[in-house]
């Protein structure tokens, strides 16, 4: 297996997605004008991709399987059991996605365990564990990002609803201020998400009409917007617990299990562990399950960390550091110069951000165009790319 194939993906068209991002950044047409907010390139059950080869298409899915240890390369292979362990995406938000977690590796065995034990369909609207793996991913932004991620500094949390002075919070922020830490938030939290329908009501229109006397606090103006979406949703006051995030692009944070998050505008790269496993809270049509979502969360507080690509050892690629075996994810910027590949290697997916250029593997071309991607199977010794080009790289570390 010598060769690098062109793959076919599936853009997901969840209602958050945006209809003119992909157009705009890569020529993607959307004759439909749907919602389009994920392109997946990888080996999830729900979504494969699928690999041209010639005439034919495969799953990749059945590609890996036929023959795990040239695709993969005989580590990842042995380590992954023969699966491939990453899912990369072109996320599109449009609008807010859902406050949500991702489970740790424990809870989503446990987890799927006990979805199958009750019968629950994988395709219901009630089933919280679609497979029974963690998702801790990366995102890198393509445009101006604005998200949620990770509970603020008690003491900002405790600052900023002291500012907005809400009746509704009093008693529960006294309790959260004689105790400012990981179990006096996380009591804080738990009782705010488990409020009544008719609190929620008293809280979130509280909450608005102060942050509307208050404009140009970063915290109250995204309350506000997300009001715009989700008019008295328990998710909006997360916008006061959460740090908002504003990733300017070739800017990255990674995101563990059990933190909290939500992305709210803009258009990324993603890539995480391969799991489509999310718990909501908030902002959504989709299930929410408070109790599942609570029992997931680190509770751990303080400020993001905004991750820059650092040079690799390869002339033309930057990498973004991420602690997990499950994937490394990096860009190459061509430009009248020659990216060439490590000779030891695993399995790669490539995507073209921008520009043209060419892939030579043993002296074959492949032409690299925008919103085009690429599987390099470990069992090819090295490539190089040529050209005025941007590639984003999704591989298991070697």
């Amino acid at each position: 297996m010598t060769k690098i194939y062109e793959l076919e993906n599936i853009i997901q068209d969840y209602a958050w997605g945006d209809k003119n991002a992909l157009k705009e950044l890569f020529g993607i047409e959307n004759p439909d004008s749907k919602p389009q907010a994920e392109i997946w390139m990888g080996a999830h059950p729900k979504a494969p991709s699928m690999v041209i080869d010639g005439g034919n298409r495969i799953s990749l899915i059945d590609f890996v399987d036929n023959d795990p240890d040239s695709v993969l390369g005989g580590k990842v292979s042995a380590d992954f059991s023969g699966k491939l362990p990453f899912l990369f995406k072109v996320l599109c938000a449009g609008e807010p996605l859902s406050i949500q977690s991702h489970p740790s590796l424990e809870q989503a065995k446990i987890g799927y365990a006990k979805d199958d034990a009750a019968g629950i369909d994988l395709s219901a609207f009630n089933r919280n564990y679609k497979d029974d793996n963690h998702k801790p991913e990366l995102i890198c932004a393509l445009t101006p990002f604005k998200a949620m991620n990770g509970f603020r500094e008690i003491s900002e949390i405790i600052a900023l609803l002291e500012e907005l002075n809400l009746d509704s919070v009093k008693e529960a922020l006294a309790e959260l201020t004689a105790n400012p830490n990981k179990e006096g938030l996380k009591k804080f939290y738990t009782w705010m998400m488990s409020l009544e329908k008719s609190d929620v009501m008293a809280l979130t229109a509280e909450a608005i009409t102060a942050c509307e006397g208050k404009k140009g606090n970063q915290a109250f103006d995204t309350l506000i917007f997300l009001n715009t979406f989700y008019a008295n949703d328990i998710g909006i006051m997360c916008a006061i617990m959460l740090n908002v995030v504003d990733l300017e692009p070739g800017q990255a944070m990674y995101l563990d299990a059990g933190e909290l998050h939500a992305y709210i505008q803009g258009t990324g790269m993603e890539i995480m562990a391969n799991s489509d496993n999310v718990l909501r809270g908030g902002l959504t049509p989709k299930y929410v399950d408070v109790p599942e979502l609570l029992s997931t969360l680190s509770f751990n507080s303080g400020k993001v960390k905004i991750l820059t690509p650092q040079p690799t050892s390869l002339a033309c690629e930057s990498m973004y550091s991420t602690p997990v075996p499950e994937f490394d994810f990096s860009v190459i910027e061509v430009s009248g110069n020659e990216f060439v590949s490590a000779t030891e290697r695993t399995v790669e997916i490539l995507f073209c951000g921008k520009g043209k250029g060419i892939i030579t593997v043993d002296g074959s071309d492949v032409v690299l165009s925008p919103g085009k991607s690429y599987l390099v199977p470990a069992s090819v010794s090295y490539y190089s790319i040529t050209g005025d080009v941007t590639v984003f790289k999704g591989n298991v570390p070697a």
